[in-house]
Order: structure tokens, then sequence, then C-alpha cells
């Protein structure tokens, strides 16, 4: 199931990214149904990555480039590699496998 475009804003941009990701010369190898999927995807990426960051600039403040990006990034790494798992190989909750 696919998660939701919410913001107003977010549903005018999706035509867009669609349009533009259509103008490539990628017909012949991409089918209309993944490159529709591929702006979805984008719009979606947009919206909640920029929301994300809002909440952590609210939650955090300061800039980011006062940061240790490189050490940020490595926890993140850290982070997705267990999300990873648990989603693909760890059963879907006690007593049950996915």
């Amino acid at each position: 199931m696919k998660s939701k475009i919410s913001h107003p804003k977010s549903i005018l941009i999706l035509p867009e990214i669609n349009e533009f990701i259509n103008s490539l010369d990628i017909n012949h190898v991409i089918s209309k149904e993944v490159r529709e999927n591929m702006a979805f995807s984008l719009t979606r990426f947009l919206e909640h990555s920029i929301a994300k960051y809002i909440k952590g600039q609210e939650e955090h403040g300061g800039d980011i480039r006062d940061r240790d990006l490189a050490f940020e990034i490595e926890q993140e790494f850290y982070d997705t590699f267990w999300y990873n798992e648990a989603m693909h190989n760890w059963p879907a909750g006690p007593g049950e496998l996915k």
C-alpha cells in the first residue's frame, strides 16, 4: 500500500515531476507505470523529507552545517541497517513470520 501525499502543494507538483520524468529519453527502458511510481516516490520524498528536516530544526535548532555531518551520516547508516534487517529478515511480531 502506498503512503499518501497529503500536502496540497505536493499534489500540485506531482504532475510536474511526472512531466519531467516523461521528458527524459527513458520511455523505451522504463514502463509508464514505473515512471508514474517514480514521480509519486519523488513527490512523497520531497514532502516528507522537508517536513522531517523542519521538525529536526524545531527540536535541535542551529545550522546543519555546524554539525559533524560525516558522523551524523554514519549514525544514520547504522540505524538504516537495523531498520532494513527488521523489515526484511525478522519475524513480523512475536510468534509471527513474514
